[in-house]
């Protein structure tokens, strides 16, 4: 295999080959990137307090949910339609990704004033929420966003050739400037806009570098009214699906922020970056990998089963494998990393990493979206937010945050569920199986909670 992966570096001739390579690409920036987060999370925790993490955590879930809301599928479309490596089709996703910005910022500066004038309304007084310099931690991150808005559609002619290399020396070239950035100012200062300096510095070196280092044709604004009205039909219903996923991958710091102290809060957003770490990786592997190459195949008039056995099955063992690496390492990282004000961040993982085992099942989201089966996938998500929402908030306004929890790590079953039943999923697996291994999954989770809950609970 590691053979194979550096002869794939060299010389990238089948669809397969540059399926492997893009893997390989993101195992590497994985390798880089997120030993650099995890330093930058250690240094910044014996700086700052668990409540300048906690406003930081509002701050990205308000990100997040901004770019999901308004996600047409631009970059879906550039990976899937014969024309996506005409100049003139590219030029018009980025102006479209352009007035997509636009609005995320105008919509961010809303949200901002929302906070400042309803701050008392939203948590009681010792929540994140209720914090006054929320609203201009929120007004300040906006820059970031209009910078993002406007980096080159080169990035997504590079994802849908399946050559993320340039693509992600860029991205470490942003984060290590936004890491250094907020090192200085965190030592300096030791106030929460050094986290914040990071996130802004690290899109608009990014935004630079896309034009600048990425081959493909230059940018300028153009416009095509059949092209942006296909792109919004396919991307429609990935706009409701998208906002479901932040529902998914976010309720706990809608939920559980307003329900527990900002330091409690700090505490478990700390927690969660290692969850995350794992999550993200996997799905930035996913993300590159899944709808470019199953539509590679699929336009290739190629079989697809042989392919999509093969992704579900090593795609698997990276889940597992994270899984159990999360679980054996957590309590040993915060005993002797971590200050003592983040003494409960573990028992709190314990849980959290449940997350990450329900990931098994995102090669049969990517097929169905390869498929355009975009309708099937909304429904699902939507229906799944649904249950998450109402179970994460039963359990944390009846039961500890530790239940509180476990709601949040099973709440997307729903919609893999629903996934692996689909009928062109069902063409190459039989998903009974997988509906046995998710209700073992939900009893261990729930049988970890209750344990955390009776022993560490006030």
């Amino acid at each position: 295999m590691l053979a194979k992966i550096v002869n794939t570096f060299r010389n990238p001739s089948s669809l397969g080959d540059r399926a492997l390579g893009a893997g390989a690409w993101n195992v590497l920036n994985i390798l880089v990137s997120y030993p650099l987060r995890i330093a930058g999370n250690l240094i910044m925790t014996q700086i700052l307090a668990p409540d300048a993490f906690a406003m930081m955590a509002i701050v990205t879930a308000l990100h997040t949910g901004l770019m999901l809301l308004s996600d047409v599928g631009i970059a879906q479309s550039v990976a899937r339609d014969p024309r996506g490596e005409e100049p003139q089709f590219l030029r018009v996703a980025w102006t479209i990704q352009i007035i997509r910005g636009l609005i995320i910022v105008a919509a961010l500066l809303g949200i901002g004033f929302g906070f400042l004038l309803l701050a008392g309304d939203l948590g009681a007084n010792d929540t994140v929420y209720a914090e006054p310099l929320l609203p201009y931690l929120i007004w300040a991150s906006s820059v970031g966003l209009l910078f993002k808005g406007f980096e080159s559609a080169n990035r997504m002619l590079a994802r849908r050739l399946m050559r993320p290399g340039p693509v992600i020396i860029i991205q470490l070239i942003g984060q290590i400037s936004g890491w250094v950035l907020m090192v200085g100012i965190g030592f300096t200062f030791g106030t929460v806009w050094a986290l914040l300096s990071a996130l802004v510095a690290t899109n608009v070196v990014t935004c630079i570098l896309t034009h600048v280092a990425l081959k493909g044709p230059r940018m300028r604004l153009a416009w095509d009214r059949p092209q942006a009205v296909e792109m919004w039909h396919f991307g429609k219903w990935l706009i409701g699906s998208s906002l479901s996923d932040f529902v998914i991958n976010n309720v706990d710091r809608i939920i559980i922020g307003a329900v527990v102290d900002k330091t409690s809060f700090g505490v478990y957003v700390i927690a969660s970056l290692w969850v995350d770490v794992a999550r993200l990786g996997l799905t930035r592997i996913g993300g590159s990998i899944f709808v470019p190459y199953f539509s590679g195949v699929t336009n290739s008039g190629g079989d697809l089963t042989p392919v999509v056995r093969k992704t579900f099955f090593y795609y698997s063992l990276l889940v597992f494998a994270a899984f159990g690496g999360v679980l054996v390492f957590f309590f040993y990282i915060f005993e002797h990393l971590y200050p003592d004000a983040y003494a409960l961040a573990p028992t709190f993982g314990a849980v959290l990493a449940f997350r990450i085992l329900p990931l098994c099942f995102a090669p049969f989201r990517g097929l169905l979206i390869s498929m355009k089966h975009t309708a099937y996938i909304a429904s699902a998500t939507t229906g799944s937010a649904v249950f998450s929402v109402l179970l994460t908030y039963l359990l944390a306004t009846n039961g500890s945050i530790y239940w509180a929890i476990a709601g949040f790590a099973i709440g997307s079953l729903p919609m893999d569920l629903v996934t692996i039943n689909h009928r062109n999923s069902r063409q190459y697996i039989t998903p009974w199986p997988y509906y046995a291994l998710a209700a073992v999954g939900i009893a261990i989770c729930v049988y970890v909670a209750s344990i955390m809950s009776a022993t560490y609970a006030a």
